[in-house]
């Protein structure tokens, strides 16, 4: 009922700071998938962004999501992104959807994992993603998700219901599979 909570910081960039979380069994205390998983994508951020994956967090209680202690464990090298100095925009990228085959409430849960910002010629003439920043993105996600199996979770917050829809506790289920779409997606905050 407890997991580990890797938040991953965003900087070096106009928009800076922006945090990625991800969740782990409490089993995992080695970040290194994750960190495996933006240094394969390095390529599509601006040069100089640099995504930081901590070597500790914070223990949820996944059924309140309250804090209840700490991990530690490895820590990862910093990232550098190498994509190139020329425009881009900072409230646009890609996203990363992490799928499960688990339900809950009735609903398959869903997490996403923002991509933002992507540098300027990861586009496509028509304002998507070009198809070698979609297929990069695709394996790097795919290999995070064999690399962590069945360790990576997506977390179902708990709900506190109302007159249509009935609460629930908060839950945790394993990623089996990742999606990045041919679509190019914006920002309005940096909570992921």
């Amino acid at each position: 009922m407890t997991m580990n909570r890797v938040r991953c910081v965003w900087a070096n960039w106009a928009g800076a700071p922006g945090y990625s979380n991800f969740y782990m069994d409490t089993s995992v205390t080695d970040p290194t998938p994750i960190r495996t998983f933006f240094e394969a994508i390095k390529t599509m951020f601006p040069t100089g962004l640099t995504i930081s994956v901590p070597g500790s967090g914070d223990q949820i209680n996944e059924l309140t999501g309250t804090i209840i202690g700490a991990w530690s464990g490895t820590v990862p090298a910093l990232v550098t992104a190498t994509g190139g100095t020329g425009n881009y925009t900072g409230c646009a990228g890609g996203q990363v959807q992490w799928q499960t085959t688990s339900v809950v409430a009735g609903r398959r849960p869903l997490a996403k994992t923002f991509l933002v910002p992507l540098y300027g010629t990861k586009y496509d003439t028509n304002g998507s993603l070009d198809n070698t920043a979609v297929t990069t993105i695709q394996t790097a996600a795919a290999a995070l998700v064999t690399a962590m199996s069945p360790n990576l979770r997506i977390w179902a917050r708990p709900f506190a219901g109302t007159a249509l829809k009935p609460a629930r506790v908060g839950s945790s289920v394993p990623v089996t599979s990742a999606r990045v779409q041919d679509m190019s997606v914006s920002l309005r905050s940096r909570r992921q």
